[in-house]
């Protein structure tokens, strides 16, 4: 079998234009919020495994979160709930590629930073977020109490005594969101101030009530048409479904998309988008996917004057602090 790069080391050159290729966890971002949660510098806070990739964080599994992390962590507790979040939001408004001035999200990340084993949930059931204050208030034996900047710097804390302080953040939607985003970052930045300017250790948690963006499945992932048709055919689209690579659980791990896969070899040049959307190429075997790397392979016959012809594009999982998500990285196009 005849393949590309260290395969096929007399592959010289290969063109590759208007290609998405991404790798992501596919789970629908419907009624989901996430939640942050860290503690002050130089206080401990155990190893708290990260939820499956695509996972959704039910209020059990959230109860049973809490209770590891207050068995180690400071008692006196923060709650940031904001109106609405989701992890877009740290996507289109964080520090992008370490631009950290360009952030909405500076104290936040700065603290996430400073933390030790900062728990990240991208996707937690909004209904769970709706009962932290109950969940809290049971660990703790105590009621929460509702605080505003008027009232931030009357309060005396005391470390022998368990506290739980909630701090309400409103949101918008529109233009004004990265503007109202960074007055609550300010907010954040504000309250942990003062718990610094008091030594007092402490853990907080940011999250949402509601998620700020609801996407809802297309007919490509959900496997079924949306909508009606009125008495009349669907139109067919120009446009060619991705390549869609699932995982051991059946749910899609890989997609791939390409107007245009240009290869040349040996003065030969062919399109080879057009095979993997016409399903005369093979990706089934060698493509494998798993929580830290994972691999496309995808096979011709016949093409370039050759008889066989191996594309493997290699990717890895690695996490963005910017926007406290993993994301996929390209290493290796052989």
């Amino acid at each position: 079998m005849t393949e590309v790069g260290m395969r096929c080391s007399s592959l010289s050159t290969m063109a590759f234009t208007s290609v998405l290729l991404f790798i992501c966890s596919i789970y629908s971002c419907y009624a989901q919020v996430p939640l942050l949660m860290w503690t002050s510098d130089g206080s401990n806070m155990p190893h708290l495994a990260q939820p499956a990739a695509g996972q959704t964080v039910s209020g059990g599994q959230l109860a049973s979160y809490l209770k590891s992390a207050l068995s180690v962590a400071p008692h006196s507790v923060l709650l940031f709930l904001q109106d609405k979040l989701s992890m877009e939001d740290f996507t289109m408004y964080g520090g992008v590629f370490g631009n950290k001035q360009n952030s909405a999200f500076l104290n936040v990340e700065s603290a996430l930073q400073m933390s030790s084993n900062p728990l990240v949930l991208p996707a937690l059931d909004w209904s769970a977020s709706h009962s932290i204050l109950e969940l809290f208030q049971g660990e703790l034996g105590i009621p929460a109490v509702h605080i505003d900047l008027s009232t931030l710097k009357e309060i005396k804390l005391n470390t022998a005594q368990p506290s739980l302080l909630a701090v309400h953040l409103p949101y918008t939607a529109g233009d004004q969101t990265k503007e109202l985003l960074l007055k609550n970052d300010a907010i954040i930045g504000e309250v942990l101030d003062v718990f610094k300017s008091q030594d007092v250790p402490y853990t907080a948690v940011y999250t949402g009530l509601k998620p700020s963006r609801v996407i809802e499945e297309t007919p490509v992932m959900a496997g079924r048409s949306m909508g009606r048709s009125l008495l009349q055919a669907p139109p067919q689209s120009s446009v060619k479904p991705p390549l869609v690579v699932n995982n051991t659980a059946g749910q899609p791990c890989i997609l791939l998309w390409a107007d245009t896969l240009l290869a040349r070899y040996s003065g030969n040049q062919d399109d080879l988008a057009r095979d993997i959307f016409n399903a005369s190429a093979d990706f089934t075997a060698g493509s494998v996917c798993n929580e830290t790397l994972s691999r496309l392979v995808i096979n011709y016959q016949n093409v370039l004057n050759l008889r066989s012809l191996q594309l493997i594009f290699s990717m890895r999982k690695i996490f963005f602090p910017v926007s406290a998500r993993n994301w996929s990285v390209m290493l290796s196009k052989l």
